[in-house]
């Protein structure tokens, strides 16, 4: 089982550290950036590796789309009025 680890910072420790710390960000671990209030501001976790390579054709002949797909759009529509 990974062990995760959450560290809050603040924008200044992140400016002057960031090297060091997304290098020493592991897989499970997260780093919250913090406002001076200690709000949090922004997430940051490590690329996961899950992202398989996109294989060309992969969805071909499973996702079918209708002949009038592209066809605009009545006024109504943008109008925000009932069909």
């Amino acid at each position: 089982m990974i062990q995760s680890m959450t560290q809050t910072i603040t924008i200044q420790e992140l400016q002057d550290h960031a090297g060091e710390l997304l290098t020493n960000l592991g897989a499970a671990d997260e780093i919250v950036v913090a406002a001076e209030g200690g709000a949090p501001l922004a997430r940051i976790r490590a690329a996961t590796a899950s992202a398989a390579r996109r294989e060309i054709g992969f969805w071909k002949g499973q996702v079918r789309a209708s002949d009038d797909f592209d066809r605009p759009l009545p006024e109504s529509f943008w109008l925000g009025e009932d069909a």
